[in-house]
């Protein structure tokens, strides 16, 4: 199986990955923990590394999670797991006040999944819906905590429409412990390079980033009102 970068960062996956959202789906083959097992086996004996799961996934929601947690005992090592929060949750990662973007909530959410997916931690850990209750500064100073507990190896943010993928491409750089200005995260003019199945091959053509694990994201302009991401 071939071996990909995820987009600009030093995550390297498999070219093909396994989407989760059927697994613990009613009516699939992936619907019992043993559908889920012999699929996630296949899938790894295959070569396949990338597992792309949300905390939302599943019935009840949370299933998938649980279902691949299991799936991977013993293999963990083997994969790498991306997964996703900001979708209601109907209290299953806690109260989230309907602020699911809050520094609060990300850290609920991400220790939720750990539970239910029996890992130590994520490879990558997505905001699957933006929440336009919350500033995306916030969400991602709480992202940025959970790589320096390191709960999370790397952050990301998925489903973002056109408008806010251009408007978050050029102003965003990432700066050193010290406070030091480096490089770009994303080249100006080039979008959240999403959309691309070469750089992001497990999100379909759905818009996706990955930002750098341990850097913070600085010098943003981000407008104070924003339209909900599309779904």
């Amino acid at each position: 199986m071939e071996l990909r970068h995820l987009g600009d960062s030093g995550l390297v996956v498999s070219v093909v990955g396994l989407g989760g959202n059927n697994l613990g789906r009613p009516g699939t083959a992936a619907e019992s923990q043993a559908g889920a097992r012999a699929l996630v086996g296949a899938a790894l004996d295959t070569g396949i590394s990338l597992f792309d799961v949300a905390d939302v996934y599943g019935a009840p929601r949370g299933r998938s999670e649980e279902l691949l947690g299991a799936a991977l005992s013993g293999r963990r090592d083997q994969a790498v797991i991306a997964t996703k929060f900001g979708v209601d949750m109907h209290g299953g990662n806690g109260p989230d006040f309907g602020a699911r973007g809050s520094r609060r909530y990300v850290k609920l959410a991400a220790e939720a999944s750990l539970r239910r997916l029996d890992t130590d931690w994520i490879d990558l850990y997505q905001v699957h819906r933006l929440d336009p209750t919350t500033p995306l500064e916030e969400t991602l100073a709480g992202l940025d905590d959970l790589v320096r507990a390191g709960t999370i190896r790397y952050a990301g943010l998925c489903n973002l429409a056109g408008p806010t993928r251009r408007r978050l491409a050029g102003p965003h750089r990432r700066v050193g412990p010290a406070g030091r200005r480096a490089e770009p995260v994303l080249p100006a003019g080039t979008g959240l390079r999403a959309g691309d199945p070469a750089g992001l091959p497990a999100f379909r053509a759905e818009p996706a980033a990955v930002l750098p694990a341990g850097q913070r994201v600085a010098d943003r302009q981000v407008p104070a009102r924003r339209r909900r991401a599309s779904k």
